[in-house]
């Protein structure tokens, strides 16, 4: 497998999630409505940014399993990143 070339963070929220995208052409940040439109949008800027793609998400309440469902459906790479994890590191 090749290692990813663009990884992307999401920070999930109820209303709006905000993304990073770093990937070789540069760094990316900004705000998705949590709207089905807007991260079927996010999906397509996902499949045009260079190959392989990351993206890690630490699940909050139920506001992640949208968002994760329609990644994982377009066949991104999601890792979730346990809050625990998270407040280790």
């Amino acid at each position: 497998t090749m290692a990813p070339r663009t990884w992307v963070a999401i920070d999930v929220a109820k209303d709006a999630h905000v993304v990073l995208v770093d990937a070789p052409t540069g760094r990316r940040q900004f705000r998705v409505p949590n709207r089905l439109e807007d991260v079927t949008g996010l999906v397509a800027f996902l499949r045009e940014q260079p190959a392989p793609v990351r993206v890690g998400l630490e699940p909050t309440g139920v506001y992640h399993r949208p968002l994760a469902f329609q990644l994982v459906h377009a066949g991104v790479d999601v890792v979730l990143i346990a809050s625990l994890a998270v407040a280790r590191y």
